[in-house]
């Protein structure tokens, strides 16, 4: 077996536009992982005016880390093209390709291994929303939990992986070059679900990696939309549960929090104690979910 456990030089990739929620927390997180061999951390950027440059420059200072600047590349996304900037600088075999707005445990690069030594060739870790703000960010953190605990949770525990979640993903290069290298993902809107399509068409083993914190904070309206349409596509896409009884989960447990006001609004108190129990489900299966993943077993509030 020639996998994730078998490589030592680990070479982080966060593709990086603008200041997510909690942007510097999620960065330093990152650069202070407990994690004692060849490390680098590779921040790509696609503008010199981006906010995100001063506050990345400051963070880097003295660190196992560099900050890449280049436009994006024809036919590739922003994020996709940052990542294939990162990959192409990057000076080690196994890749970690990770979001801005991922906040990592300091044992987080680690417990990767773990998932390794289970005979895994691709490592999604489990990414949790919080830290939601006002009624949009609240509903995308409860829908996208959602998504999570009902597509890929459901599909993991079953052994039929649905792909990979968004957020943090490894991989080596070797791998990564057998499923067409970042370029065979860069044009999707959900290039992490497409990249699992691809890992599984060539026979290679997904595995569930440490959980990570993804801060929602503040959402508009458009930004909801816009993650919604991506949430959907993973439930469209190969998971084991079927679209239809997928959409209909997704109605009732990612969206309990509209469904149990408005019931109490009508004076359906039934309803309301239905929707309560069927929050109490996500909450615990979420909680057993992270449990699966490596974590300590803890409800999971929001």
């Amino acid at each position: 077996y020639t996998g994730l456990t078998t490589v030592l030089f680990r070479s982080v990739v966060k593709p990086v536009y603008g200041l997510p929620h909690q942007a510097e927390a999620c960065w330093r997180s990152w650069l202070e992982q407990d994690y004692a061999g060849p490390l680098e951390i590779i921040f790509s950027l696609q503008d010199l005016d981006d906010p995100a440059l001063p506050v990345l420059r400051r963070l880097v200072q003295g660190r196992r880390a560099r900050i890449l600047v280049n436009p994006v590349r024809p036919g590739f996304g922003g994020k996709t093209s940052n990542l294939s900037h990162g990959i192409d600088a990057a000076r080690h075999e196994l890749l970690v390709l990770s979001d801005a707005d991922m906040l990592a445990p300091p044992d987080t690069l680690r417990r990767i291994v773990g998932a390794g030594e289970q005979g895994a060739d691709l490592v999604g870790c489990l990414p949790c929303h919080g830290d939601a703000r006002g009624l949009w960010g609240g509903m995308y953190a409860q829908s996208w939990n959602g998504v999570i605990l009902i597509v890929w949770g459901g599909s993991m525990v079953l052994g039929r992986p649905a792909g990979l979640p968004g957020g943090t993903v490894a991989i080596t290069r070797r791998h990564l070059a057998r499923i067409g290298g970042i370029t065979a993902v860069a044009a999707h809107l959900a290039e992490d679900i497409a990249m699992g399509k691809a890992a599984r068409a060539e026979g290679l083993r997904l595995g569930m990696g440490p959980p990570v914190n993804s801060p929602v904070g503040p959402m508009s309206w458009q930004g909801l939309w816009d993650k919604l349409r991506r949430g959907m596509l993973v439930v469209l896409w190969g998971n084991p549960h079927g679209a239809v009884r997928s959409v209909l989960l997704l109605c009732i447990l990612a969206a309990y929090l509209p469904w149990g006001l408005a019931a109490l609004g009508l004076e359906q108190f039934g309803v309301a104690a239905l929707m309560g129990g069927l929050s109490l489900v996500r909450m615990l299966g979420q909680g057993t979910l992270g449990w699966l993943a490596g974590d300590r077993w803890r409800p999971a509030w929001s």
